[in-house]
């Protein structure tokens, strides 16, 4: 259990944790006394993506009954069969999953601004009415003053202030961004990134993932000549203005109000070209009347996150730097900065455990495995975590395969060993530096097989394995290029989604064809 939720040292002492490694603790105590009801807020902040998907499973596979506070989307669509949403102090529910929940809450909308639209008519036509003088003597105009006075009061409350905004695009933006060359970098005996090769071109959206510990934020350090490599070069263009938020948050002044943290003691703000007053500047990030003089320590985290994303637009950067955004923001903030992020004009690389998040915004995605090994693919982050899934158990797999193949040669001969040599699949991955795609092979499962001669049905089918391959990887490019439009992801939730299971089929059926042509010239060799 604790290992699975990241704590290697079961024997540190609590005090000497950081607050999420305390947040963990307090995590595996919970699952391990098996309540009768779990009650978890935002359980997945801090957690790295793997430890996110683990929690997933062991939440979906129990039994025990659950509420759960989170923004995670990727966990409310896996965990859950029933969502309640609070809106203007009124619960509301619906059945199902994330995108049920949405689907579900559109149709109500939508029932709700006809239901809205026909009282506004009638009561026009009641308003006209009352202003010509209504008589009130009969008890058929009582009645229809009533009724009028019933549409009054039936109005809606009016709806939630929505958070829109754009990221000015900052100075022009060369076509040389930032450039990794054969860089390493290591923290004592151990490595961290290991001859990473890497360019970040004009209007690429970079997502880092991987495990705790792993070297993201080095990662960002190292893109932004803070942190010197041991070996390589990181060469960054001369217009490149870099904009960031980091994960401390260490920006925020908890002694200043939100107006003295966004403008210090001016009354205006420059927004890309446009002047603007702040008391409307903020009004746009939800700090209506006197919630602008607020001091910052007594925000709650979503809404000093808003407070960073105010201070991000005036920075005016042409290359966003962003570590770890997502923490503590709402669904509608987070959707926002979505929208922004796709639409801003400039660079991104951002660091985040939100797969959803990633998902949309990224269009390439580096994972750093925390051992000095990393690769970056273009695509879904969801589907990069299910192809390093992959090579792992597949990793697994082979060292079971070849434990078992020196233990039985050495029970079915003796002497030289012959044929022990070039066993396919014995480092079945290889990488592609820079922005492009990374793949992973299974180890052949015909080398740990008695050698046969191979049939004739086999030989066809070997043929003909060239042309479906061919066809499986253009269907994979042709989907891999929807994912990289930024037009999918303004468009709606269930296209998405429905776009990410085609690009995950067919990731699998490019796998399955290279592991069967692997094991089909094994024996025709």
């Amino acid at each position: 259990m604790l290992a699975a939720l990241g704590l290697s040292d079961p024997e540190a002492s609590c005090g000497a944790l950081s607050g999420g490694e305390r947040r963990r603790v307090a995590l595996a105590r919970l699952l391990i006394d098996s309540p009768d009801l779990l009650l978890l807020d935002e359980p997945t902040n801090h957690l790295d993506v793997e430890t996110i998907a683990w929690l997933e499973d062991l939440l979906a596979e129990r039994k025990t009954a659950l509420l759960l506070v989170t923004h995670d989307r990727y966990v409310l669509d896996k965990v859950c069969d029933r969502i309640v949403e609070l809106d203007h102090g009124r619960l509301r529910a619906y059945e199902g999953g994330y995108v049920e929940y949405l689907e579900q809450r559109a149709a109500r909308l939508e029932q709700e601004r006809r239901s809205e639209s026909a009282r506004c008519n009638l009561l026009r036509r009641e308003t006209a009415w009352m202003r010509r003088g209504a008589p009130a003597r009969s008890t058929k105009a009582r009645a229809r003053i009533q009724r009028y006075e019933s549409l009054v009061d039936a109005a809606p409350p009016m709806p939630d202030s929505e958070l829109l905004f754009k990221i000015p695009s900052g100075p022009r933006l060369g076509t040389r961004v930032v450039h990794l060359q054969g860089v390493s970098l290591s923290y004592g005996e151990r490595s961290i990134i290991k001859d990473l090769e890497l360019e970040l071109l004009p209007g690429a959206r970079l997502g880092v993932m991987g495990p705790n510990g792993a070297g993201k934020t080095t990662f960002l350090k190292l893109c932004t000549q803070a942190l010197q490599p041991d070996a390589g070069s990181v060469r960054v263009g001369e217009t490149v203005r870099f904009a960031s938020i980091d994960q401390e948050r260490t920006d925020l002044d908890p002694q200043a109000t939100v107006v003295q943290e966004v403008v210090g003691e001016g009354t205006g703000v420059r927004v890309g070209e446009r002047l603007q007053r702040v008391e409307s500047f903020l009004d746009g990030f939800l700090f209506p009347g006197e919630r602008k003089h607020t001091l910052v320590k007594d925000l709650s985290g979503g809404e000093r996150n808003r407070v960073l994303l105010a201070k991000l637009l005036l920075q005016g950067g042409n290359v966003l730097i962003l570590d770890e955004p997502t923490n503590d923001l709402d669904l509608m903030t987070l959707r926002a900065l979505e929208e922004a992020l796709v639409a801003f004009a400039g660079s991104v690389i951002v660091v985040s455990h939100d797969r959803s998040f990633l998902d949309r915004v990224a269009n390439h995605v580096l994972y750093l495995d925390g051992r000095g090994t990393q690769r970056v693919d273009t695509g879904m982050a969801s589907a990069v975590i299910e192809r390093v899934a992959l090579a792992r158990q597949e990793a697994r797999q082979a060292e079971r395969a070849e434990q078992r193949a020196r233990g039985g040669g050495g029970s079915r001969r003796s002497g030289s060993g012959k044929g022990g040599g070039g066993t396919p699949g014995a480092d079945a991955r290889t990488s592609t530096p820079g922005l492009g795609m990374s793949h992973a092979s299974a180890p052949d499962a015909a080398s740990r097989s008695p050698r046969r001669r191979i049939s004739n049905w086999e030989r066809d089918e070997l043929a003909k394995l060239p042309a479906q391959l061919e066809q499986a990887e253009a269907a994979l490019t042709a989907l891999e290029e929807r994912l990289a439009a930024p037009a999918l992801y303004t468009g709606p939730e269930a296209e998405r989604r429905q776009v990410q299971a085609e690009h995950t089929t067919a990731q699998g059926r490019v796998a399955e064809l290279y592991q069967r042509w692997e094991q089909l010239e094994a024996l025709d060799g």
